[in-house]
């Protein structure tokens, strides 16, 4: 994509947030958002995908949408039985509406390409970048869910924008934080709103985990006692002292 300014389709985004460089699919429902998606696929299949900070509204104007949303291409669709469209598409590049066109069948929306703006100070972006690193290795010792591959993938990023993209996308993060991070044009900050978050979320899932084994250790005690107990039962038993032991208590 070279043009800096398009005028494409919008597909508002409910709780999800798309980055440049990711791939994924999603469904698509909303009868505008369905035309919006075919008018793209008619044309140069580029689409504009933007979160809308209010999911209960159903027709988002102009100001119910974010800031920067994500130009992408619509890779594939897939026709489902309920009506609805699953798509799959890939982010190439941030940018943010310059003109909103309301069309009655779809939206659509001019889009102006919004640069990553470079940090002159190279040794704190490399920092940075480390601290990052170290958050994502350690908050994935307590979180297991992403696959070899994508752990793999994510220590092998060398570009700090992309590494803050790929991060977030891939993090079970609220949408809203993700959102947080498409947002930053400034790389610096990217970085630092990454490492913030990020350590947030591995500070809860370290007392998750605290909370958990001492669950646990509980858990395991009674069951330990209760096998100790049950084993007594049955030596009483076999040794014809149970019955006559308790009737000997009750008379005393």
């Amino acid at each position: 994509m070279t043009k800096n300014r398009l005028t494409l389709p919008l597909v508002p985004l409910r709780g999800l947030t798309v980055f440049p460089e990711t791939v994924l699919h999603f469904d698509v429902g909303r009868p505008r958002s369905i035309a919006a998606v075919k008018r793209a696929m008619e044309e140069e299949k580029l689409i504009f995908l933007c979160y809308q900070n209010d999911i209960t509204v159903d027709e988002p104007a102009w100001e119910d949408l974010a800031g920067i949303g994500t130009i992408a291409e619509v890779k594939q669709i897939l026709n489902l039985p309920d009506g609805n469209l699953r798509i799959l598409v890939e982010g190439i590049h941030r940018g943010y509406i310059a003109q909103f066109h309301d069309l009655e069948q779809l939206v659509e929306v001019d889009v102006v390409r919004a640069d990553d703006i470079p940090c002159e100070d190279d040794l704190k972006i490399q920092v940075l970048m480390r601290r990052v690193f170290h958050l994502v290795e350690r908050f994935l010792e307590l979180y297991d869910r992403l696959s070899p591959e994508t752990v793999s993938s994510l220590l092998s990023i060398e570009e700090p924008g992309e590494l803050a993209d790929i991060v977030t996308a891939n993090f079970p993060l609220k949408p809203q934080l993700k959102q947080e991070i498409l947002d930053e044009l400034q790389l610096e900050l990217r970085l630092e709103k990454l490492i913030h978050i990020i350590s947030h979320e591995t500070e809860i899932l370290e007392i998750e985990r605290q909370v958990m084994d001492k669950v646990q250790d509980t858990l395991d005690q009674h069951q330990r006692d209760y096998v100790l107990r049950e084993k007594l039962k049955v030596i009483q038993e076999e040794l014809g002292e149970g019955d006559t032991a308790d009737d000997d208590i009750q008379k005393y």
